[in-house]
Order: C-alpha cells, then sequence, then structure tokens
C-alpha cells in the first residue's frame, strides 16, 4: 500500500477534510524534506522534476485511524 518502487509515502501530524489546505500541507512537508517541490492543482505535484499523483488512504494502525499520503510517480 504505497511502498512500491518510486512512491513517496507519508503520514501527516493533522487530519485533512478541506482538499485545498491538503495540498498545502503535504508540499510543505515535502518542502521541509528538502525537495523541490511545485502544486500542478488536481492531486498532482511536480517533485525534483518528476510528477506525481497523490492518493489518499485512510488506514488503521492499532485501532488509531490514519490519513496516508501516497505521491505515485506518473506514468510515462
Amino acid at each position: 500500500m504505497g511502498y512500491r518502487n518510486g512512491t513517496i509515502t507519508m503520514e501527516l501530524d493533522d487530519w485533512y477534510t478541506h482538499f485545498p489546505t491538503y495540498m498545502k500541507a503535504v508540499q510543505k512537508e515535502l518542502e521541509r524534506q528538502g525537495r523541490d517541490v511545485t502544486y500542478q492543482g488536481d492531486g498532482e505535484f511536480l517533485i525534483d522534476g518528476k510528477r506525481y499523483i497523490l492518493i489518499e488512504r485512510h488506514t488503521t494502525m492499532s485501532g488509531i485511524p490514519m490519513q496516508r499520503t501516497i505521491l505515485e510517480p506518473e506514468k510515462d
């Protein structure tokens, strides 16, 4: 679930229900990691010169719900 080669997976500290705020939080976390990132709109990011598509997953870890963010490289 998001651990394939080339994906970027993260769990943010907060749970986001407002899509624009969620996208800003993802961008901010990627920038904090030292990545060059631009949000392209509609769940698409340009990260270190490569296009990624955001996939949101809701999971449970030890009974605690989590919002997992998976950024999958766009296929050529």
